[in-house]
């Protein structure tokens, strides 16, 4: 399945009705990062919305976020977050839920 398949199949709003939203971390390039707490087993975790895919989906955009989602996939060790699910928010923009690093 492609990066594009799997955004478009998301599971929708889940990243507003499972999370609640914690600290603002940062803003880069591709979207924003923040810590979210989870509303069902109530750990912390990170995501970060690609806000850039659901603006414009620019073949360069949609490239560079699966290149960090592969090699996130691909990776494993403590000191990278490994990626617990792919979701999108109320506004159909994609977000990666991540492993929050200590």
């Amino acid at each position: 399945m492609s990066f594009m398949e799997i955004i478009e199949t998301a599971r929708d709003g889940t990243v507003d009705y499972d999370f609640q939203s914690l600290v603002f971390i940062a803003g880069g390039g591709q979207g924003l990062v923040s810590s979210i707490k989870s509303n069902i087993d109530g750990k912390i975790y990170v995501v970060k919305k690609l806000e850039t895919l659901n603006v414009n989906k620019s073949r360069q955009d949609i490239s560079e976020a699966e290149r960090e989602v592969n090699a996130l996939r691909s990776l494993s060790h403590p000191l990278i977050p490994e990626i617990i699910d792919i979701v999108k928010d109320q506004t159909d923009c994609p977000c990666i839920i991540m492993q929050k690093c200590e």
